[in-house]
């Protein structure tokens, strides 16, 4: 789940006004959460997201923006910290 919520917080600080491609996510997650990108789990977190409509894709450019459920979720958590 930890893995889950650094994932999420660097596609809302990156989603600012745009939707973030798969290849800015992997080289951002690569420098605060290295062991997802060798451990092959990113794919799997975001797919985990997804299904969770925390995030959902932006289909003409492969990308992924982060949901108005996805920014409560977070900022919910973020609280109880």
């Amino acid at each position: 789940m930890e893995k889950s919520i650094e994932i999420l917080k660097i596609i809302k600080e990156t989603n600012n006004t745009e939707a973030i491609n798969l290849r800015s996510i992997d080289m951002r997650v690569m420098m605060k959460c290295p062991e997802v990108v060798y451990n092959k789990e990113l794919l799997i977190i975001i797919n985990n997201l997804l299904e969770k409509s925390y995030i959902e894709w932006v289909r003409e450019n492969s990308s992924v923006i982060i949901t108005k459920k996805g920014i409560e979720y977070l900022d919910g958590f973020e609280k109880n910290e």
